[in-house]
């Protein structure tokens, strides 16, 4: 396990009690869609408190790299969503829907990939912009 993945466990173990208000609503998704996901600032603080400083890098870095993914998104038309929610929900084709839980997943940032038909993908973790721009083209097919 790579240093940065080993950080991300790590800060992700001390967040994983927490819970926050608004947030726990879950963030229904339809259609063709790319979801960026984080945690919420007080999941953030609390790490901070608990001595995880590097969580506010990690977060600038995929900020910084979700950001321009979503650009390149907005240009090729297929929707993004940035959520702090903890379960998203994301509903396919014939009346089915696939949850996702971050109190399950083993880092705090990452990107839900679905077009609405088949299985959506989950990208865990932080990567840079060419990274999630070339996972977005496989996903959705996109030479």
């Amino acid at each position: 396990m790579g240093a940065l993945a080993l950080m991300a466990t790590l800060l992700l173990s001390a967040i994983r009690p927490l819970q926050s208000g608004p947030t726990e609503q879950p963030l229904v998704v339809t259609g063709p869609k790319v979801i960026f996901f984080h945690p919420t600032k007080t999941e953030v603080d609390s790490v901070i408190r608990n001595g995880g400083l590097e969580i506010t890098d990690i977060l600038d870095d995929y900020d910084f790299a979700s950001g321009r993914a979503a650009y390149y998104l907005s240009m090729i038309t297929i929707g993004v969503e940035f959520t702090e929610s903890r379960v998203i929900l994301v509903k396919l084709s014939r009346n089915r829907v696939r949850r996702i839980d971050r109190n399950h997943l083993t880092d705090p940032v990452g990107m839900v990939l679905t077009d609405g038909e088949q299985e959506p993908r989950l990208i865990a973790g932080p990567r840079d912009d060419a990274q999630l721009i070339s996972e977005i083209n496989s996903f959705f097919h996109i030479d």
